[in-house]
């Protein structure tokens, strides 16, 4: 029983996921005007509880979800990163340049920096040698200090890249989206050849897919909503073939895992218009998805120094999922006085 924690933790999630599921009538779709806000926050606490799933997978190895869940991670953070692309194009179409970087740095970059000096705090404690020279070099060397916290770096940069597309491209969606993806295509190519892991940029195709999913979005309901199962049949045949493809016969080395992520993106994409997340603790969870991103990083570390995984699993993982989550809530209440 003791080495099934996790699949025992998966199922409970699962089930609370079914509970607040809803498939809307025949005729009918859901989100047919743009995607609602309740939806996304509900759908980014599903994909944030499954990025813990994710790594207590791979760092315990226990269960029988493990396999799965231990190839899931790219396909996760692939929403994540359209749902981004998706959110910032609305907003750049409701207000354009303005209080643009004051809300992302409310929202993102001022949290990941005073958490970053938590884990500066957390790692010196912990009796590890960290000069200034090391905590600068963090941000840019793919080596950051709070455990699995590339993704903040990554969208941070793509944050840049959008901001530079639009003063560019102006009101011009079509223009904007094609210098977004160019530049994400070449920062793809700009981190492999740098040396990075391939988890920096095996889902990079899914921001630009994001932000031409908003630019189309009519044009997508329109066709859609004549024929919903064919193209969730054909969207999710395809998905399901470029995941094998990347998964199992390695052809095209990353490119494959590219194509894969964004596959399975449009396909969740599609889904989103026949069914509806309503329950209020995954969007509870949702509203502090950056929150249990960045924290469980940080939980990890100070676990991993006193907990040996591969001998105590079941209680790495009984404390994990509780620490984290606690701990994510405490910092979305602070963060929430202090930014706003």
């Amino acid at each position: 029983m003791e080495r099934h924690i996790l699949d025992l933790f998966l199922a409970a999630f699962l089930l609370l996921c079914l509970s607040g599921l809803r498939l809307s009538k025949a005729g009918q779709l859901f989100n047919s005007a743009g995607l609602e806000r309740d939806q996304t926050v509900a759908l980014r606490g599903v994909l944030c509880v499954l990025i813990l799933f994710h790594h207590s997978a791979i760092l315990t190895g226990a269960g029988f979800s493990a396999g799965v869940l231990k190839r899931i991670g790219p396909y996760v953070v692939g929403l994540f990163y359209a749902l981004s692309g998706y959110g910032l194009m609305a907003s750049w179409e409701k207000s354009g340049p303005s209080h643009y970087w004051k809300k992302r740095w409310r929202s993102t970059l001022l949290p990941y920096l005073l958490l970053s000096a938590a884990a500066a705090a957390l790692r010196l404690a912990l009796g590890e040698a960290l000069s200034l020279r090391e905590i600068l070099l963090s941000f840019v060397n793919g080596k950051p200090l709070i455990r699995y916290s590339w993704f903040i770096l990554t969208i941070a940069l793509y944050y840049l890249v959008f901001y530079l597309a639009g003063l560019s491209a102006k009101r011009d969606r079509a223009l904007l989206t094609a210098l977004v993806g160019v530049c994400v295509f070449f920062a793809v190519f700009a981190l492999r050849r740098l040396g990075f892991e391939g988890y920096w940029y095996n889902a990079a195709w899914c921001f630009p897919l994001g932000i031409l999913w908003y630019a189309l979005y009519p044009r997508i309901v329109r066709a859609f909503e004549r024929h919903p199962w064919i193209y969730l049949l054909l969207s999710g045949a395809c998905a399901a073939w470029l995941t094998l493809v990347s998964e199992y016969f390695f052809w095209f080395d990353y490119l494959s895992t590219l194509f894969a992520t964004a596959a399975v993106s449009v396909f969740l994409l599609l889904l989103m218009l026949k069914l509806r997340l309503r329950h209020p603790l995954l969007r509870s969870l949702g509203e502090m998805s950056l929150e249990v991103y960045l924290v469980h990083g940080l939980v990890v570390t100070a676990l991993s120094s006193y907990l040996s995984l591969a001998e105590q699993s079941p209680l790495f993982l009984l404390l994990f999922f509780p620490a984290a989550l606690a701990l994510s809530w405490l910092c979305h209440l602070g963060f929430r006085r202090l930014l706003h």
